[in-house]
């Protein structure tokens, strides 16, 4: 290979997604049960592709909370209204359908947002045990 063509910057790893709820006040998380938290990446130059599969208790009152991913191995690259920060994505919830997620730029989170509705997701969501998400996405790093 010539100097031009060499992977300058290549590094697999794990890490550890987590769902967060914008006003966790009413909302309680059990991952420890019977549940798992399992998150894996390859970061080539400045793109990261993660992929995370979690399963987790809800209880409680998400009603109006917006959700999120959070946890994700790299800070996600600054750019003005997203615009290219997210290259690809996906993400099943265990009994729902339409979901993408969606980086937040300069931080290490990814909201999922329901393709049709822009407000809140944590009432669609709702509460159950055993709700799991898998999914991943594609993004810039910082």
């Amino acid at each position: 290979t010539t100097a031009a063509n060499e992977l300058d910057d290549y590094e697999e790893g794990t890490w550890t997604p987590a769902i967060l709820y914008q006003n966790a006040s009413g909302v309680s998380l059990d991952y420890a049960t019977d549940g798992f938290q399992v998150g894996r990446y390859t970061k080539i130059g400045n793109v990261v592709h993660a992929r995370l599969s979690i399963q987790v208790d809800i209880s409680g009152s998400p009603v109006n909370d917006n959700i999120s991913i959070s946890g994700f191995p790299f800070t996600q690259q600054n750019v003005s209204n997203s615009e290219g920060s997210t290259i690809a994505d996906q993400i099943n919830i265990t009994g729902k359908s339409g979901y993408r997620l969606t980086a937040s730029t300069n931080n290490t989170v990814a909201g999922i947002t329901l393709s049709n509705i822009t407000g809140n997701q944590g009432d669609d969501i709702g509460t159950g045990d055993n709700m799991q998400f898998h999914g991943g996405i594609s993004y810039f790093a910082a």
